[in-house]
């Protein structure tokens, strides 16, 4: 019987999602079949997408390909050292893989797609009955939006952490999951594109910003969209969202109402506003439900990879 649940939930699984895709390099073949393995385990088939290696491009392959790296990365004397210097090729490689990854969903979605795409890099580790766990987030989603007024996601983090500490008592809205974990609302900037569920809207958006023409490290995007970045308003300049996106009016009354009261409320039926633009939306499981694995990886070789 337990046999039976297990691919049950495996077979929902599959049904709720456009696709999982795994961005792997061509020359780790033994870390991609590690992952593969894994991510099959876990119940998924997912595919393969070809990461763009670091070290096989250059300037000259950039310009062959549209690509153009932000010329205002670098900031002399940030309190940011990973900020102070320019952007190594693997950062500028793993990018524009995950921009390939949105302008294909994207493409997905003008051609009737609307479930969202696991997008996974190579180096995740799952919890045991991932798919059970991730029909959890699917359902809470679910209900959060249609049964609670909660703005659909464009993107969920399933492995997330945040830029900057929070300030004491400073909370997003957060949606009951399971007994383990919450979905969390809107939440403040955070930290990691490992792993993220990418909705058709969302694919859109992030294939529409001038990201090409703007390359940053998806890390640093991807907060700068969905909350604003902590550390670089110019980031949230370059990235502003369109101007001709008309938000939706705030209740500023809710929002004074959750001032006052010094904090973010847990989900009590009530949704508040968003509070930058409404543009972007991007939710997160709390706590992780996935990990990295990056043991057999010193910090030279990651700066090179994914």
């Amino acid at each position: 019987a337990g046999s039976r649940g297990a691919v049950g939930v495996e077979a929902r699984m599959a049904s709720a999602l456009d696709r999982a895709v795994v961005i792997s390099l061509a020359r780790r073949p033994a870390k991609r079949a590690s992952m593969l393995g894994r991510a099959r385990a876990a119940g998924l088939q997912p595919a393969v997408f070809e990461a763009v290696d670091g070290s096989a491009i250059d300037t000259e392959w950039l310009r062959a390909h549209g690509y153009v790296v932000y010329d205002g990365w670098r900031i002399k004397g940030h309190p940011s050292r990973f900020m102070q210097r320019g952007l190594k090729w693997g950062e500028i490689g793993c990018a524009i893989s995950h921009l390939r990854v949105w302008e294909a969903a994207a493409a997905r979605a003008d051609c009737g797609e609307r479930r969202p795409t696991l997008v996974l890099e190579d180096d995740i580790l799952f919890p045991a009955g991932f798919a059970s766990k991730l029909m959890h987030v699917l359902d809470a989603i679910a209900r959060a939006t249609a049964e609670h007024g909660a703005t659909p996601p464009d993107l969920v983090y399933l492995l997330s952490k945040p830029i900057v500490a929070r300030k004491p008592g400073e909370a997003s809205p957060q949606f009951p999951v399971d007994e383990e974990r919450q979905l969390e609302l809107n939440p403040p900037a955070l930290w990691k594109a490992g792993a993220y569920l990418l909705y058709p809207a969302g694919a859109r958006k992030l294939a529409q910003t001038p990201y090409r023409a703007n390359l940053v490290p998806t890390d640093d995007l991807l907060p700068t969209l969905a909350a604003g970045h902590p550390l670089r308003a110019d980031l949230d300049a370059l990235f502003a969202p369109p101007p001709d996106y008309g938000a939706p009016a705030a209740d500023t009354g809710a929002e004074r109402r959750v001032q006052e009261a010094g904090s973010m409320p847990k989900f009590a039926g009530h949704i508040p506003p968003v509070t930058r633009s409404q543009w972007f939306i991007a939710y997160a499981v709390t706590p992780n439900l996935l990990t990295e694995c990056r043991l057999n990886m010193s910090d030279t070789e990651n700066s090179a990879e994914m």
